[in-house]
């Protein structure tokens, strides 16, 4: 019988794999660099008929909660133009991954988050990027 990918995930060589990536990065995300909030490793990409920890360290990232939901949702649902904003602009990660909590409560909020994102945030946030140049919106408090 296959195991889920979730039973594989319980499986003690991959217990010692992410223990590995977390003391790798510091027990900090990458991305948000937070060290009080949930911590999950990420696969940068699948190779097929690879289990979780036959991947190279190299492949393997620390992420956040939030971080790590926010990028399954921009990695495969959100258009490219969007992900290039994001990946420069890393401020967008947090607020992105508040809204991918929402569509994990309340699931029919998904598609209109994805059609916001793609049409109306592209155009917004490719001229907040032109407008501002270096200066970040934190800095308004």
């Amino acid at each position: 019988m296959n195991e889920s990918y979730s039973e594989k995930l319980k499986d003690p060589r991959w217990q010692k794999k992410r223990l590995e990536i977390f003391q790798r990065d510091n027990w900090t995300c990458v991305s948000c660099n937070k060290n009080d909030l949930t911590l999950h490793v990420h696969h940068l990409r699948y190779y097929p008929g690879m289990e979780p920890w036959e991947y190279h360290n190299s492949i393997l990232v620390t992420y956040c909660e939030l971080c790590h939901n926010t990028e399954h949702l921009i990695g495969g649902q959100i258009s490219r133009s969007l992900i290039d904003i994001i990946e420069h602009n890393k401020l967008y990660i947090k607020p992105l991954a508040q809204l991918c909590t929402l569509t994990d409560c309340y699931p029919a909020f998904y598609d209109q988050l994805k059609e916001f994102l793609n049409e109306s945030m592209i155009s917004y946030l490719k001229t907040k990027t032109e407008t501002d140049g270096n200066d970040r919106l934190d800095k308004v408090a």
